[in-house]
């Protein structure tokens, strides 16, 4: 995983002209399922943690990823998820109906 804001994950902390679109969803018991997008190469990253009340495991992969864009279910408009990204660097947020965020479809 990269080092810092402009890293990709195996960049080894190199600074790399890389970006991603991120999606993030939360459940209820706190748990952040995460895909990373890479808008230069045809790959996909996928990770899923439970985290803290002030998100900080999901503050810390934003850290390490170039997000252009971050996609929100619907659901999570106007939360703590949402409250957290608009008070950090990350205005880029575009919410998405809930049910394109599918367990069971893998989507």
């Amino acid at each position: 995983q990269g080092t810092g804001r402009g890293t990709g994950p195996d960049s080894g902390g190199a600074k790399v002209a890389e970006t991603f679109t991120v999606a993030v969803t939360e459940n209820r018991h706190r748990e952040v399922g995460l895909a990373f997008l890479s808008m230069s190469s045809p790959t996909i990253t996928l990770s899923q943690f439970k985290d803290t009340a002030r998100y900080s495991c999901l503050t810390t992969y934003l850290e390490s990823y170039a997000a252009s864009e971050i996609i929100l279910p619907d659901t999570l408009e106007n939360g703590g998820l949402h409250t957290l990204l608009l008070k950090s660097k990350h205005d880029f947020v575009t919410f998405i109906k809930r049910s394109h965020f599918s367990d069971n479809k893998g989507r």
